[in-house]
């Protein structure tokens, strides 16, 4: 190995300690390319003008950079795994040198194009050292300080893209009026020598670029760098690419990752790609120079809040904050865009503060996700992700051409901002995960690395308009107006309408202890009913349950119907025992047969063997013949509320692992419980609380379980479930 003066490389690739010199080298890459990208933002504000084009067309020079990163991102990895990741530095920095070098014909020839081959020839070369930079710096020490270290490394890109600004500011912008105002009233000639001088002080920073390049590429091919490769076994066979692509692609959490960074990065891109713009066409007395001030004001405010997210990192859950630095984003691309006058700009500025912790946070995260084999692969998919910022500036270009307003078009930007279609709330033991815009579904819940949710065949979410079509998830609210499986005579979905709610207001309450998803929907029916609902989950630090409520007020003139269920899918435990201190004999087996159940006489048989030990006074507690839960078995309790005021279950497996539900039997009178086994879906909901019986609308108003809100009334419904520590 090495002696205990340096590094030791660990089987997965870290190393037991960080080096300094090598570790603070990789992060002086990253202003290399921060200096690159901030250039394209002082180019896009000078050729709008050289080359009289359209928003959409400025946005094509960041099109070009970042479909640079993406197309070579891939072969990059694949070099850098057959090699190492000193060697993808290198050969990136070869590459940025050589189309810094291609500005040189691209002023001479004074054509939009060749100046976008520049650019993309720039983009070559940084998409290898991102790819190798991004991966080898969370590489370089412990596993468990790899997103700080990356976050730290992240610190030094606001150094090169402030300085990439400078360097446009004093070296391509000029002095004077600004330049749509001095080509104003130029003849014809007078214009093109204009543009041709115009056009030479585009290469002035470039030649500076290149000489620092020189330095860096000799620095880093004197050191000595660890190689930080996973240790393979050599009995096993490396993976092939369709293999790697194959794992990845269906690997739905670090998938979801790559998805959050493509908004992120583009939007990212977009803001400051227009921010300049954004200040010239607010204020005519200021010229592109004076305007590229805001730009450094922006990477000030994205180094200030990439450093108050590291320090909140060490505090608390990196989901956590992350989320918060998401909806004050919000709060402030809305006031952007909507600002009437200059302080939108002072607001586009400090969306940075907001932006700081995204990339590397994202990155780091999505890259965990991974198993260690695959790691290049993936940390060149999550490079990829950039083309964002290639598709999403274009989109903000052609919606500015399109409605005439470049000011409104930063509304682009707070979709992808609120692009969160599932939150993971993580403590010390475990996640919640949450689909807070889609009747808050719970789609998955784990502690102590155990997932509770129900085996099935769904990966991920799927958007749908009923609950079967996305029925992958630990919970889910069933009802409001109806709820359960529809009889012939009812005309509800299965399940109600809340069950898939589209909801368009969510929010965070985050105490010293815990943190509160709330989602709030406004429901309207026009010749209907009209309520307001807000379901919400908590985790509290260190627990191992969550707190599940659901609040419902009435807003209808009259009474309105209400059914509701906290369905809640836990995942079947082999031989498991069920407890509670609601008696046996308040359970009875279901026995009409919903049209999704199709029977067998092999289960019709075991239905008639359980009505017998029904008579004397039992239900099913033991979960020991698996072959019989196909199709489902569903026993149910009505007026649990004279046995217990509170209702304390247990579902115990043969492991050791004891899952609980509590819930008052006042807010919840019946309970159903529902069990399923067979290779598609495995299925133990030990008990699922509800006002009513699962049978729908028109059985619960027969049986005389249906309640009613009167105008204005509230109902509150709360349940305590998870892993019993």
């Amino acid at each position: 190995m090495t002696d205990n003066k340096k590094w030791i490389e660990q089987p997965d690739g870290y190393l037991n300690k960080t080096p300094w010199f090598q570790y603070i080298l990789i992060s002086c890459m990253f202003p290399l390319w921060g200096c690159a990208a901030s250039l394209n933002d002082i180019l896009i504000a000078q050729f709008k003008n050289v080359f009289t084009l359209s928003d959409f067309a400025t946005a094509l020079v960041q099109s070009a950079f970042y479909g640079g990163y993406f197309l070579i991102s891939i072969p990059a990895a694949q070099i850098i795994a057959r090699t190492t990741y000193k060697t993808g530095i290198l050969i990136g920095l070869g590459f940025y040198i050589i189309g810094c070098t291609l500005f040189i014909p691209a002023s001479g020839m004074a054509t939009y194009t060749m100046f976008l081959f520049a650019v993309f020839g720039i983009a070559i070369g940084l998409g290898f050292l991102e790819t190798s930079c991004n991966t080898y710096s969370t590489m370089l020490g412990p596993k468990d300080k790899a997103t700080l270290r990356l976050n730290i490394s992240q610190t030094f890109y606001p150094i090169g893209a402030i300085t990439g600004v400078l360097l446009g500011k004093y070296l391509i912008f000029q002095e004077g009026e600004s330049l749509k105002n001095q080509i104003a009233n130029l003849s014809a000639d007078a214009l093109h020598q204009f543009k041709l001088e115009a056009l030479q002080y585009t290469l002035e920073p470039y030649k500076v670029i290149i000489g620092i390049l020189v330095v860096v590429f000799v620095i880093v091919l004197l050191t000595k760098m660890p190689r930080c490769k996973v240790k393979r076994d050599e009995t096993v066979e490396k993976p092939s690419f369709g293999e790697t692509i194959s794992y990845l692609l269906t690997n739905r959490r670090f998938m979801a990752g790559i998805f959050t960074e493509f908004l992120y990065v583009g939007m990212q891109v977009a803001v400051w790609s227009f921010t300049i713009r954004l200040a010239l066409n607010l204020d005519d007395s200021i010229n592109e120079r004076n305007a590229s001030d805001f730009m450094v004001f922006s990477f000030i405010c994205f180094f200030v809040g990439k450093f108050v997210a590291n320090v909140l990192f060490t505090k608390f859950a990196v989901n956590k904050v992350m989320v918060v630095f998401a909806l004050i984003g919000i709060a402030l691309v809305l006031y952007t865009a909507l600002a009437p006058n200059f302080s939108a700009v002072y607001a586009a500025v400090a969306i940075s503060l907001m932006m700081g912790p995204g990339w590397a946070t994202i990155y780091s995260e999505t890259l965990k996700e991974a198993d260690a084999k695959y790691k290049e692969t993936a940390g060149a998919i999550c490079v990829m992700a950039i083309v964002g910022a290639a598709v999403v500036p274009a989109i903000q270009g052609l919606v500015s051409d399109s409605i005439g307003s470049l000011q409104l078009s930063f509304l682009v930007n707070a979709v992808c901002f609120a692009g969160i279609e599932s939150l993971k709330i993580k403590n010390a033991k475990g996640y919640v995960e949450v689909l807070p815009f889609m009747g808050q579904i719970i789609w998955d819940l784990s502690f102590n690395n155990k997932s509770l949710r129900l085996h099935n065949i769904f990966d991920m979410p799927r958007k749908a308009k009923t609950i079967i079509d996305t029925y992958g998830c630990f919970a889910f609210h069933s009802g409001l107006l109806a709820n359960g499986c529809p009889a012939p005579d009812d005309t509800h979905q299965m399940h109600g309408e809340f069950s898939v709610m589209d909801i368009n207001e969510v929010y965070l309450e985050v105490l010293e202890d815990s943190i509160k998803v709330v989602s709030k929907c406004n429901y309207c029916q026009g010749f209907g009913f009209h309520y307001v609902a807000i379901p919400s989950v908590t985790l509290k630090r260190n627990s191992t349950y969550i707190d599940i409520d659901m609040d419902v007020t009435n807003l209808t003139a009259s009474d309105m119907p209400l059914q509701y269920m906290c369905h809640m899918n836990y995942a079947y435990l082999d031989n498991a025992k069920i407890s509670s201190n609601i008696p046996d004999c308040a359970f009875k087996l279901r026995e009409s047969i919903p049209s999704h159940v199709h029977p067998t006489e092999k289960w019709l048989a075991y239905n008639e063997e359980l009505k017998e030990i029904q008579k004397e006074g039992k239900t099913l507690s033991e979960l020991n013949e698996p072959s019989m839960y196909d199709p489902e078995i569903v026993f149910m309790a009505d007026g649990v509320n004279q046995y217990a005021e509170d209702a304390h279950f247990e579902m115990a497996g043969e492991d050791g692992t004891v899952c609980f539900t509590k819930y008052k039997t006042s807010d919840f009178p019946c309970a159903t419980r529902w069990i399923m086994h067979n290779p598609d879906l495995k299925v133990a909901a030990f008990v699922l609380p509800a006002t009513c019986r699962p049978e729908g609308f028109n059985a619960a108003k027969r049986a005389g379980t249906l309640i009613y809100l009167k105008s204005g009334e509230n109902k509150h419904f709360h349940v305590k479930t998870g892993l019993k520590d």
